[in-house]
């Protein structure tokens, strides 16, 4: 599967994925962070910037550059990829920039919903 171009139409809440692909897309904590910040952003995000703000989540204290690469890596070697196979966002792996695509919102409204209905949220 190729990943999508960005979301040329107005924002709504679908999620226009299969149930699997929806719980694959959403399964781990690095995913949902990175489905929110593309919807939250609306514009280009580059890998780079993801991973810092991601790093700062995950790290309480102040952020290296080896807090940075842990996450950039794993980010691009692994969840960037699977998140722009699954159509969850458009991931260009060569310029490694994200942009909102077709099922970004309605992702980012169904992850945001789970973590207000979940007991202990995140």
């Amino acid at each position: 599967m190729t990943a999508p171009e960005s979301n040329p139409r107005g924002r709504d809440n679908t999620v226009p994925l299969t149930v699997d692909e929806t719980l694959e897309a959403i399964s781990n904590h690095r995913r949902r962070f990175t489905i929110r910040f593309v919807d939250e952003a609306g514009t280009a995000v580059e890998a780079d910037d993801l991973a810092e703000h991601l790093a700062a989540v995950e790290n309480d204290g102040p952020l290296d550059a080896q807090d940075r690469k842990r996450v950039y890596v794993a980010l691009t070697q692994h969840h960037l990829d699977k998140l722009g196979d699954l159509g969850a966002v458009a991931y260009h792996e060569r310029s490694k920039t994200l942009m909102p695509s077709y099922a970004t919102h309605g992702l980012a409204d169904l992850i945001r919903y789970l973590e207000s209905v979940c007991e202990c949220g995140v």
